[in-house]
């Protein structure tokens, strides 16, 4: 018997229902628990930034020093991405911006200071996807909208805010720009070979308003 052909308002039908009837998947974000954790998103953020990523023992002690500055989505006990924005002081502010220091010569202020002293500096570290979801777009906007949002909740931000990053990859790049950085030094400066980008919010309103503006 030849198999009857479906019009594509059935074909349209049936893939509808098996999209509602696919479960809605559960993520989660906080910050990473326990070493277990941190050994896993350590193994993603190696995979994504190569020669550039953290050593172990280095990711451990920023985590250990300020557990709040890596935000991880999971669904399940799985790591689906990550965000990290790190308090640093403004000694260590300068001496990267400037191209002294490499990336692994950071050190974060510790939680207790953050507590007592807002901090105007801050790195963003990274964002990265484990290899299972990328090209999703729902876990990483949420990622986004998410880890920021925490970081822009916090009581541990002091005004004028300063924030910095390093782009490896032109799409890292891309983002920055989306997100309202601007480069301000070469990587051929620079001790880890990445360019180097800014931004700076005057205010928690100017902060607010730059986030509504992207989407945030």
């Amino acid at each position: 018997m030849t198999p009857k052909t479906l019009n594509p308002n059935e074909l349209a039908c049936q893939e509808a229902i098996a999209l509602l009837d696919r479960p809605k998947p559960r993520y989660r974000l906080q910050v990473c628990e326990d070493l277990g954790q941190l050994q896993q998103l350590w193994k993603i953020d190696r995979e994504a930034y190569k020669d550039c990523s953290l050593s172990f023992d280095r990711f451990r002690e920023w985590w250990t020093r300020y557990e709040f500055g890596s935000r991880i989505l999971l669904e399940g006990d799985c790591i689906l991405a990550a965000l990290g924005i790190y308090p640093i002081s403004p000694e260590q502010y300068h001496a990267f911006s400037d191209g002294q220091i490499p990336e692994n010569k950071l050190v974060p202020v510790p939680f207790e200071e953050c507590e007592a002293n807002p901090q105007s500096c801050w790195y963003a570290s990274g964002i990265v996807t484990a290899e299972q979801v990328r090209g999703w777009g729902s876990p990483l906007k949420l990622l986004l909208q998410a880890g920021i949002g925490c970081w822009a909740d916090s009581r541990h931000i002091a005004f004028p805010l300063k924030l910095m990053a390093i782009a490896e990859y032109e799409a890292g790049a891309r983002l920055l720009n989306f997100l309202g950085f601007e480069q301000t030094r070469d990587g051929g400066s620079m001790p880890d070979g990445c360019d180097l980008y800014e931004t700076r919010f005057n205010s928690e309103s100017d902060l607010r308003s730059q986030l509504r503006k992207r989407g945030l």
